[in-house]
């Protein structure tokens, strides 16, 4: 609450004209914080609800001409996160992608793995199910093949030896996957190579 209002201040005086990087970092900065502040687990559902909107709205402020890809790329990271865990899905795959087009492989891979993930999971997760809730439940997924495919891109540079941990949850999270399709070879690949 407290970086909240600092921010806040700060955005009263700081206007684009006259610093646009400082002026899109404090937007950033500002929707991080209300984004911190509606993951507390005292927050209520309308808090979380207000909190998330706020946070949106300052991440689309840095979304200008002005504002370095660079920078506008991060936002649009943020704003996946946001409309992910608001549960509009579509919103948050299209800004991830937008963010693909800065963060590409070449240039930032493990920024471009992590985008892959997140894209993996919003693709897997089916509309009204909780954010991360256990992949074994029965719900209907939004798109199995895209994510699948957005995992299976994010194990290119996850892999066993530089980033043990995210590659073992992909593959648990593949093995789930093949296994609600009752593809058990697969699944069990999978499981073995986790």
């Amino acid at each position: 609450q407290n970086a909240i209002y600092c921010y806040t201040q700060a955005a009263r005086i700081l206007t684009p004209e006259m610093a646009d990087e400082a002026w899109g970092n404090l937007h950033v900065n500002l929707g991080m914080a209300y984004l911190g502040l509606s993951s507390e687990e005292s927050s209520s559902q309308q808090e979380v609800q207000t909190l998330t909107t706020q946070a949106i709205e300052s991440f689309q402020k840095v979304l200008t001409p002005q504002t370095s890809p660079e920078l506008q790329a991060h936002a649009q990271i943020n704003l996946g996160d946001a409309y992910f865990y608001m549960d509009q899905l579509e919103e948050a795959i299209g800004y991830y992608q937008q963010a693909l087009t800065f963060y590409r492989r070449e240039v930032d891979p493990v920024t471009w793995a992590a985008l892959q993930t997140n894209l993996g999971v919003a693709y897997a997760r089916s509309p009204g199910q909780q954010p991360f809730a256990d992949a074994r439940t029965k719900q209907k997924r939004y798109d199995v093949q895209k994510s699948i495919l957005h995992y299976q891109a994010a194990l290119e540079v996850f892999t066993l030896d530089t980033f043990p941990e995210k590659y073992r949850r992909i593959q648990l999270t593949l093995g789930d996957m093949a296994s609600e399709k009752a593809r058990w070879s697969e699944a069990q690949q999978a499981y073995q190579q986790a």
